[in-house]
């Protein structure tokens, strides 16, 4: 199914593949280099975990600020990145669940410490 309009001097073809699940995995996998990936996830949930550690307790502040977002930014390329192929097409263990599960958590321990902070410095608090 097309998305849009194509321009009128495009070709459009339908075409479909016939793969065996296993065959689509691996195209899947090579396509969209799903190894590298994977291990980007899971080094984020790494970091996401070590952000969260470190910023459990902390008081909002400019050190803060920059932690969250240097822990965040990263995270949001890599979604940006994702073919988010449905889950057949994925490794068991597929990261990305585990790592969007670690950037709530960083979340919830910066929300309300880095609210407060912004609220005071814009002096409506």
């Amino acid at each position: 199914k097309l998305v849009g309009t194509p321009p009128t001097s495009a070709a459009v073809y339908s075409a479909a593949l016939g793969l065996d699940l296993d065959s689509a995995r691996r195209a899947a996998a090579e396509a969209w280099d799903l190894a590298t990936l994977a291990r980007i996830y899971r080094q984020h949930h790494r970091d996401l975990d070590a952000a969260t550690r470190a910023g459990s307790g902390s008081a909002g502040n400019p050190a803060m600020l920059r932690q969250y977002v240097a822990a965040v930014r990263p995270v949001f390329a890599s979604l940006y990145d994702d073919p988010n192929l449905p889950a057949e097409l994925l490794s068991a263990g597929w990261p990305r669940p585990a790592t969007l599960t670690a950037l709530e958590q960083v979340v919830g321990t910066f929300h309300r410490p880095m609210q407060r902070y912004l609220t005071e410095l814009s002096g409506s608090g």
